[in-house]
C-alpha cells in the first residue's frame, strides 16, 4: 500500500483466491484507514481471480461508496477483466487502463 495524501494505492499480483483474498482485504482495509478519498487498486499483474477475490472487491467498493470515497481498479489483467464482465459488474467498478487514457 502506498499513500499519496488524498489517494491511496494498493498493488496485488499473482492469484486472488480463497487463500490470498484475506491479504487483499487487509491491504484494502489499511488503505481505507488512511482516510484517502480515492483508493487505486492495481491488478495488472494478477494472473487468476476467482469469486472470492471478486467478493473482496465488491465489499471494498460498498465500503468506499458508503463513506463517499472512490475505489478505482487500474490495469485490470485479462483474468480480472473477464470475471468482472462475466459478473456484469463493469459499470459497478471504476475500471481504468492508464495506457488507453494516453492514447486518446
Amino acid at each position: 500500500m502506498h499513500d499519496d495524501g488524498d489517494m491511496g494505492r494498493v498493488y496485488f499480483s499473482g492469484h486472488i483466491d480463497l487463500e490470498t483474498a484475506p491479504t487483499l482485504r487487509a491491504r484494502l482495509a489499511k488503505a481505507a484507514a488512511t482516510g484517502a478519498q480515492q483508493i487505486v487498486v492495481d491488478l495488472g499483474d494478477v494472473t487468476f481471480m476467482d469469486s472470492t477475490g471478486l467478493a473482496v472487491l465488491i465489499e471494498a467498493q460498498r465500503c468506499f461508496q458508503s463513506t463517499r470515497r472512490t475505489l478505482r481498479i487500474v490495469r485490470a489483467s485479462d483474468p480480472v477483466q473477464r470475471l468482472i464482465e462475466l459478473a456484469d459488474l463493469t459499470t459497478y467498478f471504476d475500471l481504468t487502463n492508464p495506457d488507453e487514457d494516453h492514447q486518446l
